[in-house]
């Protein structure tokens, strides 16, 4: 039922952005009509979904010649991968998205790091019963040695297992909370910026936030649009890249995730730093300006 249910919504969700992409066809007007996908059923992660959309906000305000207006399209949560297709389809013209090479090919990115690489900062989910488990930890090796949980399809799977971490793999996060809990799994890592909101709603299981260990590798959330659209691409890298010079990026930044890095206390965890094969070569690693400085809370 649930999953009829998700279609119809999705449908419904379609149909209204097909009859909305037709004010969208007489581009003579002075004012771009940029449709945007917003959900405002997701409220564990709503707090990202906020910063993404103040984020697209600052950048359009950041350019005031370009004149464009948002229109929202109420959109149930879909996969990354359909939000691609549906930006292809034209359903709407942009949206975020974690990158890769295939997602690159088809779409235009847009590249400036939303979340200046901490979706690849992961803390872990350890069992209550077993609270220092990661206390002693110095080593990869050490690491490698137990069992992680991983989603099967996630990403960070296939940058785990290039690193001969020891994984079990499920279907969903709550099948991994199981595995935790019983005892299946010795640790279950996410990003720094989703963890405590999860932890929230796990008070109730044997599941806590290890306080020892992080694990780093560099990750890319970009805005993405159609290949097509370049005027949108080139006003919104314009936009953040004034934000970023002007600090206006960065203050949202710490607006949205200081409290977040605060809490994580990275100066006090051993942070072990993998690397990632699976960015494209196109992204910017060698600019500084675009990511967190992992080294700046955790000196040698």
């Amino acid at each position: 039922m649930k999953i009829i249910l998700l279609l119809v919504s999705l449908t419904y969700a379609v149909q209204g952005a097909c009859q909305q992409s037709d004010k969208r066809k007489p581009h003579h007007e002075s004012t771009r009509v940029v449709y945007y996908p917003t959900n405002e059923t997701d409220t564990l992660y709503n707090h990202q979904n906020e910063y993404f959309l103040a984020l697209f906000k600052l950048a359009l305000a950041k350019v005031p010649n370009a004149v464009m207006e948002i229109k929202y399209v109420s959109m149930p949560s879909v996969p990354q991968g359909r939000s691609a297709a549906l930006i292809e389809e034209a359903f709407y013209d942009i949206h975020w998205m974690v990158s890769n090479t295939e997602r690159e090919t088809r779409l235009a990115p847009i590249r400036i790091p939303l979340y200046k690489g901490l979706i690849g900062l992961r803390l872990a989910f350890v069992n209550k019963n077993n609270p220092d488990l990661l206390a002693d930890v110095t080593s990869q090796a050490h690491l490698q040695n137990l069992v992680v949980g991983q989603g099967r399809d996630w990403p960070d799977t296939q940058i785990l297992l290039n690193s001969q971490f020891n994984l079990i793999t499920t279907t969903n996060t709550n099948a991994l909370f199981d595995l935790l809990t019983i005892e299946r799994i010795d640790y279950f890592p996410r990003s720094v910026i989703e963890i405590w909101a999860e932890h929230a709603l796990m008070q109730h299981a044997k599941v806590m936030v290890d306080p020892h260990i992080a694990i780093y590798y560099p990750t890319a959330v970009y805005f993405f649009v159609r290949k097509n659209d370049m005027h949108l691409h080139g006003v919104i890298e314009k936009g953040l890249q004034i934000a970023i010079d002007d600090g206006s990026f960065e203050a949202l930044f710490t607006q949205h995730f200081g409290g977040l890095l605060k809490r994580a206390n990275l100066a006090k965890r051993q942070i072990f730093e993998l690397d990632n094969p699976f960015l494209p070569k196109e992204t910017p690693l060698a600019d500084a300006r675009l990511w967190f400085d992992i080294n700046a809370t955790h000196p040698e």
